[in-house]
């Protein structure tokens, strides 16, 4: 009979801390989603900033265009190379072209 209680007190105690072990991982992943949700807006606000004020400098790094530059360029080279990309490209020229024969004339 010893036995039997004993595992239910053991069974009830590992449930309530897993209980509690929940609780604080809740908090803590909702601590997380509100640090993450500043900082998006935090960024699309420092954007609009940046895109708006033409006086001020830019002050992304140079680093942070050249990284960027390295991780698109490849696929944007195999784009314009490829068929479809060709296509588009030949259609924004002829766009280009319609655009300023309306403007000159």
């Amino acid at each position: 009979m010893k036995d039997k209680e004993m595992y239910v007190i053991r069974k009830t105690e590992t449930k309530t801390k897993i209980i509690e072990l929940y609780k604080k991982i809740k908090v803590t992943a909702i601590k997380i989603i509100v640090t993450i949700k500043d900082e998006i807006n935090y960024i699309k606000a420092y954007w609009e900033f940046v895109k708006t004020d033409t006086t001020a400098e830019c002050k992304i790094p140079t680093s942070v265009f050249d990284a960027l530059a390295r991780v698109l360029l490849p696929d944007i080279t195999a784009f314009f190379e490829s068929e479809e990309g060709k296509k588009e490209y030949a259609e924004y020229v002829k766009a280009t072209e319609e655009i300023k024969q309306k403007k000159a004339g």
